[in-house]
């Protein structure tokens, strides 16, 4: 595998330390930013510095999302930035919210999600015998359905 096809994991294992497409391009072993952005661009299909920002709000949206009470200023440090107003200033540039609709946001995802995989694992237990039942259930519905809208 080359330098440019692992560029993805380096970064989202360093995102705390990278800030720029010339340290990602460092950690990924080129010399040269200008080369590294060319085959990021052509390998990716992005702009480096787009990927770096959108890898950026996936952590501060999954920090955000297991944070609970914690404080702004822990979210910043667990994230890599310096304080909660950099990071504020940073999410608000490219997202146009706030931390806190955005904290409110990644919570309610997270409880949407909960809730679908307890359904998923609820359904995932029911017996065959049950699955078909319900099938039956459905089939008895539709045909009724279509009975009075018929008549």
């Amino acid at each position: 595998m080359s330098n440019i096809e692992t560029a993805i994991t380096v970064l989202e294992e360093q995102i705390k330390e990278i800030l720029t497409v010339c340290e990602w391009a460092t950690k990924t072993g080129f010399d040269s930013t200008k080369y590294f952005s060319r085959k990021i661009r052509d390998f990716y299909g992005r702009r480096p510095k787009k990927i770096i920002i959108e890898k950026k709000l996936e952590l501060i949206e999954k920090v955000l999302s297991q944070s609970g009470n914690e404080t702004f200023q822990w979210v910043a440090g667990e994230t890599g930035f310096e304080n909660d107003n950099a990071l504020g200033q940073f999410v608000n540039r490219h997202t146009d919210k706030s931390l806190t609709q955005l904290k409110t946001e990644c919570q309610n995802r997270v409880s949407k999600q909960s809730v679908k995989t307890e359904c998923q694992n609820r359904v995932s237990k029911q017996s065959v015998k049950t699955m078909f039942s319900l099938f039956v259930s459905c089939l008895f519905l539709r045909y009724c359905r279509n009975e009075l809208i018929d008549n």
